[in-house]
């Protein structure tokens, strides 16, 4: 075996054990229920946090529990349910969320993850589209709930204009005008 083909095993390797590690080695990004928008000249950039329960059909083999082998294998699904259940609303256009990441969190239990509970939460984190000309955004709306989580509070901040505002989005008023 070549020096150069070891190192293609070894990157491989690596690679598929950051896709399958413990959720215990996941950072607890945010809780359930709460969200950031940082608004740069160059983008709108989303936090937000989720319970799995938003998404139905996850759970593949239906024992109650999903694993992060099946969170993965509906990734994409849950991607596409997001693109069309979180949006921005800017100088009256609808944005939909782009460039979307999703962390898989663990059940925290004191200062440990309860690996054995599967993924209860995901952060996601996205971008949506803008710049330095376009003006403020002016509302930001959520459709996508779960059993335990029914609102998001969520932190909106242009830091460069020293503007703040915080709001919350609910599954009876999905959509909330941002007080800059």
């Amino acid at each position: 075996m070549t020096i150069r083909s070891m190192q293609r095993l070894f990157t491989a390797l690596f690679l598929g054990h950051a896709l399958i590690a413990p959720l215990s080695a996941h950072a607890h990004l945010m809780p359930s229920g709460k969200g950031t928008l940082n608004v740069t000249d160059t983008g709108v950039f989303l936090v937000l946090a989720l319970p799995l329960s938003a998404f139905r059909d996850i759970d593949e083999n239906g024992d109650g529990v999903t694993s992060l082998v099946e969170f993965n294998m509906r990734r994409d699904s849950i991607i596409e349910r997001i693109e069309s259940s979180v949006w921005l609303e800017q100088d009256g256009e609808r944005l939909t969320p782009r460039h979307i990441m999703l962390s898989p969190q663990a059940t925290h239990h004191g200062n440990h993850a309860d690996t054995d509970s599967g993924v209860e939460e995901i952060a996601v984190l996205a971008r949506f589209p803008r710049d330095a000309q376009t003006p403020l955004p002016e509302a930001f709306g959520v459709s996508v709930y779960g059993p335990s989580v029914q609102a998001i509070e969520v932190r909106a901040s242009h830091r460069t204009m020293g503007l703040a505002s915080t709001f919350t989005v609910s599954a009876d008023a999905v959509r909330e005008a941002i007080s800059w």
